[in-house]
């Protein structure tokens, strides 16, 4: 082995690679692209891998088949690397049908043992975008009910007129912000501003003057 120009005697890693070696990203990265080259050659059609360092995500079209068989592959490349995937960590996100979530787990017990604890969700993060049928409930309902619990608690505290439509501006700007962040031309994108709005502006009428309403819809290309 050489580093920095200089020749060292050969190491023998017995349990995958310790934590803080300069050589871990390398070596990783040549076991990874080993593993990925032999998931690429299993996967067919369709079906797609997609990695990233050690964020990994496999498209499969028929699962019933296709998780066996990377199961399988996955215990074998585990023997040779002494490298192992992190099944707590594993989601399994059906796309077609998100109400059959129970008999999709039961399902992956019965034909990959090995995988049993996979959590099975309607929605998952990868690289920090949640994807999956339940993608859209979950980035709307979390954030929204957020910014109204705080315009909630910021009216509660009985501000001037002038300073509660500051600051309900602000959470409209911070709400349609993560708007366009998340989806940048959503097709339902004025519903969805509409009802950030009306959940922003809790409390006896709409502290929300006329004139913001029309200049931010015009910002947007509302009509």
């Amino acid at each position: 082995m050489r580093v920095d120009g200089q020749m060292f005697n050969s190491v023998t890693f017995k349990s995958g690679v310790r934590q803080g070696c300069l050589l871990s990203p390398l070596l990783f990265a040549l076991c990874a692209d080993v593993l990925l080259k032999e998931v690429d050659k299993l996967l067919s059609g369709h079906e797609v891998v997609k990695a990233f360092a050690d964020d990994t995500a496999c498209v499969v079209a028929d699962y019933a088949v296709t998780l066996p068989a990377l199961s399988r592959l996955f215990a074998e490349f585990e023997a040779i690397s002494a490298l192992s995937l992190n099944i707590k960590k594993t989601v399994f996100i059906p796309l077609r049908r998100q109400s059959c979530n129970k008999n999709v787990q039961a399902l992956i017990r019965e034909i990959c043992p090995a995988w049993r604890d996979m959590h099975v969700s309607s929605s998952g993060k990868y690289f920090g975008f949640i994807i999956g049928p339940g993608a859209k409930l979950s980035s709307w309902d979390k954030p929204l009910n957020k910014y109204a619990l705080r315009a909630e608690l910021w009216s509660s505290f009985k501000l001037g007129l002038t300073l509660n439509a500051v600051a309900h501006r602000v959470f409209i700007a911070s709400v349609l912000s993560y708007v366009m962040q998340l989806e940048a031309d959503p097709a339902d994108l004025q519903i969805k501003f509409e009802f950030a709005l009306r959940r922003l502006a809790p409390g006896p009428g709409n502290w929300i003057a006329l004139a913001d309403l029309t200049h931010l819809c015009s910002c947007f290309h509302f009509h």
